[in-house]
């Protein structure tokens, strides 16, 4: 599996992982300059879906679960779960010893209460020393989905919204964009090693280079197309979970059996491998259905590679394409307008990770 070096490096895999074994000592104390893409008006988990944004969230608050490379859940918070026959009611025993940042103990009671505020259909409550949460309809996957941002276990204090990580927020600028975690020495995995975050939202990547280049920063997101430029001057470049998605989507249904062999024939005109090693420097996973074979498991049944067979079609067509202004790695495969031959008759869509 490929991987999409994008997203932030998580500063928790730097900071707080105890079980790793390094050839030196770790560096203790100090300040680590973090820049990311993704701008924010509230720091709460949930507040965005961007990894590098996410990334930040994860260090100060916790959920019951957490996804492994697999995405499969692995203990967190609470440290084993329950479901009983028909995936509608689930049972989660919570870890000992766990505090929020200003000392208050987390109990059932309060994980509840968390849960039940970002979960208003679920009917979730305390019993004895578990968590209990009842669906209406069954929910299979409820454990891995409780591994999502918005589902951390906080509360609130003054106002503030507080969590369970290993840093707590010194202070949120969303005027600024800067944000600063300071280490917490009363985190139940360990306090970390470094005792501050320095983070700048709302950076783009040709920014984010720059800051680096100028010493500011240690640590920054790296665009496919930047991935050459980041690896001289002796830097570390890690490579990320995939994080983006680009397909061709229509807005509206065909209207005739023409109409879909000329937007099948503007799909597989799309030249996918040339696009992932020249645009995303052999970085990106094309693939011919909407989702990698890694991930659904068919994605082996469609072809992504360019149709060598080119049936004729019944006309030619104009058609207009458009992509979010911000992005400017969508916008250098942007046309106004094209016009394809046909050349295939299926797999409308492309998908770089």
């Amino acid at each position: 599996m490929k991987r999409f070096s994008l997203t932030l490096i998580a500063a928790a895999s730097l900071t707080c992982a105890p079980s790793v074994i390094a050839a030196t000592r770790p560096h203790y104390g100090g300040t680590l300059r973090v820049g990311v893409q993704t701008s924010a008006q509230t720091f709460e988990p949930g507040a965005s879906s961007l990894p590098g944004f996410r990334s930040l969230t994860q260090l100060v608050f916790e959920t019951l679960v957490k996804l492994d490379d697999r995405g499969r859940p692995q203990p967190l918070l609470a440290v084993s779960w329950q479901v009983e026959p028909g995936n509608q009611r689930w049972r989660f025993q919570l870890r000992n010893g766990v505090v929020f940042s200003d000392g208050i103990p987390v109990d059932v009671s309060v994980a509840a209460a968390s849960l039940r505020a970002a979960n208003p259909d679920w009917k979730v409550f305390a019993l004895g020393e578990l968590v209990m949460i009842e669906t209406s309809s069954p929910v299979p996957n409820l454990a891995a989905e409780l591994a999502l941002p918005r589902n951390s276990i906080s509360r609130r204090n003054q106002g503030a919204l507080i969590g369970t990580g290993p840093f707590t927020v010194a202070q949120w600028d969303p005027t600024k964009q800067h944000l600063t975690l300071q280490a917490n020495d009363e985190y139940w995995g360990g306090r970390p090693f470094i005792d501050s975050i320095e983070a700048d939202l709302g950076k783009n990547d040709r920014d984010q280079l720059m800051l680096m280049d100028l010493g500011k920063s240690d640590l920054v997101e790296v665009a496919p197309e930047d991935i050459r430029r980041s690896q001289s001057g002796n830097r570390l470049l890690k490579a990320s979970q995939p994080a983006e998605l680009l397909a061709l989507f229509f807005t509206r249904e065909a209207r005739s059996d023409d109409e879909v062999h000329l937007r099948n024939a503007l799909a597989l005109s799309i030249d996918s491998a040339a696009l992932n090693t020249v645009v995303f420097q052999a970085a990106g996973e094309p693939t011919g259905g909407l989702l990698p074979n890694w991930l659904s498991g068919y994605g082996f049944v469609y072809s992504s590679g360019t149709a060598t067979i080119r049936p004729r079609v019944p006309h030619s067509v104009a058609w207009t394409l458009s992509c979010d202004s911000s992005d400017h790695r969508a916008r250098r495969r942007r046309s106004h307008s094209a016009e394809r031959e046909g050349r295939g008759n299926h797999a409308s869509t492309r998908q770089f990770r």
